[in-house]
């Protein structure tokens, strides 16, 4: 798979900069690990169908763009950045587990992922700094890939995506012993 990415940088100062990349992103697909035969329709032992489908996966592929602005402030004591993002999957590799059967495997779908983070980090003292970061995320399904555009996964949000996140690091570094 060919992947690329397209950047531009514009420099408003020596100190604060603005940028926007749009960039493609590829995983591969590939045959379903263990033995998936069969796939179950309902509870029912007599709908048990031979699904040739759930065999092997989608490769996923994303495109992602992204905005920001970035810089430094009080003599470089201080540092910033925000940026936004959008990014489209096709084929977004997830995992499946069948609710009758209790088998697992790798289906494909549409989903979208957009947010915003922003971080900051400062020497406030001589050897004490602090960062922050944080970061929004609002993940939907678009479509599950079962033609089924009633499937209740239609609309919710990506497996294991935070909507909120966030990380702080207080850092003290001293000479205890100096050199003999």
């Amino acid at each position: 798979a060919i992947t690329w990415r397209a950047s531009a940088v514009f420099d408003w100062t020596n100190d604060i900069s603005s940028y926007a990349t749009v960039s493609t992103g590829y995983r591969p697909g590939g045959p379903q690990l263990g033995n998936i035969q069969l796939v179950r329709t309902s509870p029912s032992p007599d709908d048990i169908v031979t699904d040739q489908s759930v065999l092997s996966f989608e490769p996923e592929q994303v495109t992602n763009y992204e905005a920001g602005i970035k810089g430094f402030l009080f003599d470089r004591r201080a540092s910033f950045a925000f940026s936004a993002f959008w990014m489209d999957w096709e084929d977004v590799q997830f995992l499946v587990i069948d609710e009758f059967t209790g088998q697992t495997f790798t289906g494909n779908a549409e989903a979208e992922a957009k947010g915003i983070e922003v971080e900051t980090q400062a020497n406030i003292t001589e050897g004490l700094s602090i960062s922050l970061a944080a970061s929004y995320l609002d993940t939907e399904v678009l479509d599950i890939g079962n033609g089924d555009p009633n499937d209740p996964r239609v609309g919710q949000p990506l497996p294991h995506a935070p909507k909120l996140s966030a990380a702080g690091i207080v850092s003290y570094e001293r000479l205890l012993i100096q050199d003999v």
